[in-house]
């Protein structure tokens, strides 16, 4: 793209300055989008080029603008400001799109021919951007005027100058050839105004979804407060993990959090398929300060961790920032937050990035906060209600129901409130709550399926079944391999159907992936025996699974063993009152796992056992101890890995203990040792060896719990487990301190104190 004389006599800062005359078309959706077309136009490349150029400008017009008072800025822009003006590609960009927005922008065309100067006409000439956006016809006369020699040395001027500008921004779109594809806060909440349009109806399920934002963001100050520390900090690269139980408002908080930096930023979510193409990273470069979200990191460890690991070796080569945010459930005891900070050396290093050294745990609701919150789902739905009294016991029942202050629950209440009586509410138990979301959802699809036949509904109803199982249909992304695997089933004789069926879905769910949302809802609704018994656990509901299962195995395992652990408790009583034990959930797990042990593809298997384990901790840390032995541990120990049955032993050691039954608990703890010894799994042995002393530190025997205690400290110094050392020196620490040699016991604990300081860990000794 040529310049004129006068242009190339600009320094860089003068070019910035200048575009900040046009700031609206690097701050405004629909003037942006202008801008791209026209340098699309003006340069001859993809619009996706063009929209990469502006967004490359886009902060330091930000940044110039802040340097003059216009808006708030950012240090690291005006930073990033001096930095850019060193790089020519730049320097020709910015230039570039300032002859764009000129020739665009002002009437030089018609001053040209009003006075054809060859001063004016000049201009015309060799500004590329300006030449080309003439016709045939206009070009002609242009020529006419200023004579054809002159003209043919100017265009072959402008051509060569062009040439080079379109290769330097060949250049970028090449280093940019892998495209994170984020699913930006404009674009979830825009998808969610319009399936809330599209019903006409409020407080359904999709008006719970987080982004449907449908209630202020109630006590989440601090966090936010950290969340904004996190991304201005002075770091090329950091991560932070936020925790909390489903329906806490995790992604609720992200969502806000990435929504005001959008304008100046690349941020959202981060679709899971991208996670498997971390050797693709090797192409991509952050073309503005960039911030990615990553929820359910439970399913993906490795894939996370090579994700960190490259942005950690890569972050020297970075012109902006980038940042990782990481979202999930639980991260206690976790094999997947082991893997990603504790498990090896390359974890030890991951662990030195993050931005705090513990997750970031999001809390349910104080009771104050809790009336906020209901109050602020009131205005949404235009209820006005008038609510009891501080001292009512209403109160007392909205704690209990929003299982102590979730927002996803105080939304479900409000729900209520505006189609029931509040005092009748007040006796409501969850899973009536529940069950007056799916009541209300039903109505509605019945009345979408009115002309459908009986049969086509209870195929509409497995196919909604299966999507909300795997997560959802990309038919973006992998159309023909999902068409394939439906069209192997029994929902539709024909494609044309199968299309009609999927769209229906469509609707029932309000998401285009056809998945009900949100995740606590979906769970209720496959438990359920529904009008068509979708959710029993019939033959039908057996395939569905499998179904799923082929389109993706790892978001419907993840799907199953959220709902073992949300709906453990179940829905009926028991002669004492208390909630009997659901098992359904592991039941279709039992049903994956019995059909895919004797196959001879083993990835499936691996993932069902990975996702039993991880099932297995978080119903451990909530005491169901005994579902676990009496189900889980049973189906694993049929499984010939010798690894698996080491893993297994070791947890029937450690559930025994737990249960007081020290002598099993032993006798499992060593039949695991022998086996990670045999296998020469040291990191096995050695954790394994440190469970078996607190057997005998329980049974009072100091001087053999010690012992084991030294053969695991020598096996975990020898492999280099910083944080599995620093465990079992503070257990040592315990065991003289139980002896009463206190001043032993506290140089032990000063070793791990150390030792956890150093990795990162430093709050969590006992």
């Amino acid at each position: 793209m040529p310049t004129t004389s006068a242009a190339n006599e600009l320094t860089f800062k003068e070019i910035i300055a200048e575009l900040t005359e046009f700031q609206e078309y690097f701050t405004d959706e629909d003037k942006s989008k202008a801008l791209a077309d026209w340098l699309s136009e003006a340069c001859g490349i993809e619009g996706k080029a063009a929209r990469l150029a502006i967004r490359n400008l886009a902060p330091l017009v930000l940044a110039s603008l802040a340097g003059t008072g216009k808006v708030v800025g950012k240090a690291w822009m005006l930073k990033l400001h001096d930095k850019l003006g060193e790089y020519s590609w730049y320097f020709n960009l910015a230039q570039g799109i300032l002859n764009t927005l000129k020739t665009k922008t002002d009437k030089t065309l018609g001053e040209a021919f009003e006075i054809p100067s060859n001063k004016n006409l000049g201009k015309l000439v060799s500004d590329y951007a300006r030449w080309e956006n003439l016709s045939t016809e206009q070009q002609g006369l242009v020529q006419l005027l200023l004579g054809q020699n002159h003209q043919a040395e100017a265009l072959e001027a402008s051509n060569r100058q062009h040439q080079i500008v379109i290769g330097q921004l060949s250049n970028i779109i090449d280093s940019l050839a892998f495209d994170l594809d984020l699913k930006t806060p404009e674009f979830l909440i825009t998808e969610a105004e319009k399936a809330l349009n599209h019903q006409a109806q409020k407080s359904s399920a999709a008006w719970l979804t987080y982004t449907s934002r449908q209630a202020k963001l109630i006590g989440r100050e601090h966090s936010l407060e950290l969340l904004n520390d996190f991304f201005d900090a002075d770091k090329t690269f950091s991560w932070l993990v936020i925790t909390g139980d489903g329906g806490t408002g995790k992604s609720r908080l992200a969502l806000d959090a990435l929504l005001s930096r959008q304008s100046y930023c690349d941020v959202g979510f981060l679709h899971s398929d991208k996670l498997d193409k971390s050797d693709a990273l090797d192409n991509w470069q952050p073309t503005r300060p960039t911030i990615i979200t990553i929820d359910y990191a439970a399913e993906y460890p490795t894939q996370i961790a090579n994700w960190i690991d490259h942005f950690i070796q890569h972050q020297d080569d970075y012109d902006f920032p980038v940042r990782l945010l990481v979202l999930e459930r639980v991260a206690k005891d976790q094999s997947w937050w082991k893997t990603l900070v504790s498990s090896s050396s390359s974890a030890t290093n991951r662990h030195s990035y993050l931005y705090t050294q513990e997750p970031l745990e999001l809390l349910p609701l104080t009771r104050t906060e809790q009336r906020q919150a209901l109050e602020s789902f009131l205005v949404s739905l235009d209820c006005q209600k008038a609510l009891p009294e501080q001292d009512s016991e209403f109160w007392n029942s909205l704690d209990t129901l929003s299982n102590h202050g979730r927002p996803l629950f105080i939304g479900m209440v409000a729900s209520a409130i505006e189609h029931n009586d509040i005092h009748k509410i007040r006796d409501w138990t969850q899973a009536e709550l529940l069950k007056h979301v799916l009541d209300r959802e039903e109505k509605r699809w019945a009345a979408v399926l009115s002309d459908y036949s009986e049969s086509d509904k209870a195929s509409i109803y497995k196919l909604l079944t299966i999507a909300t199982l795997s997560g959802g249909l990309d038919l973006e992304n992998d159309e023909d391999r999902i068409f394939d695997i439906l069209n192997d089933t029994d929902i539709a004789d024909t494609e044309n159907k199968l299309e009609r069926f999927i769209d229906v879905i469509k609707q029932l769910s309000s998401n285009q992936n056809g998945a009900l949302q949100p995740d606590i809802f979906a769970e209720y609704f496959l438990l359920q025996d529904s009008e068509y018994k979708t959710g029993g656990f019939t033959r039908s509901l057996r395939k569905s699974l499998v179904t799923a299962q082929t389109i993706s195995p790892q978001n419907t395992h993840a799907f199953i063993s959220r709902t073992a652990i949300d709906y453990i408790k179940g829905f009926k009583r028991a002669k004492d009152g208390e909630y009997t034990e659901d098992i359904t959930a592991f039941n279709w797990w039992k049903h994956l796992f019995d059909t895919t042990i004797n196959s001879e593809t083993k990835e499936p298997l691996e993932e069902l056992t990975a996702t039993a384990f991880n099932t297995i901790s978080q119903l451990s840390l909530l005491g169901h101890r005994r579902t676990i032995l009496d189900n889980w541990l049973p189906q694993l120990m049929q499984l010939e890995d010798a690894k698996t049955q080491a893993r297994t032993l070791n947890w029937k050691g450690l559930l025994h203990n737990y249960l007081g039954q020290y002598n099993l608990a032993l006798e499992h703890y060593q039949k695991s040792s022998a086996i990670y010894k045999e296998l020469g799994d040291k990191s096995g042995e050695g954790t394994t060896l440190n469970n078996i002393s607190q057997i005998f530190k329980a049974r009072g025997d100091y001087e053999t719990a010690l012992t084991y205690l030294q053969q695991s400290l020598d096996i975990q110094q020898e492999i280099g487990d910083k944080s599995g050392e620093g465990t079992t020196l503070n257990n040592i620490s315990q065991i003289y301190d139980a002896r009463g040699d206190y001043e032993t016991a506290l140089t032990y604990l000063q070793q791990s104190l150390d030792i956890r300081q150093e990795i990162g860990q430093g709050n969590r000794l006992k």
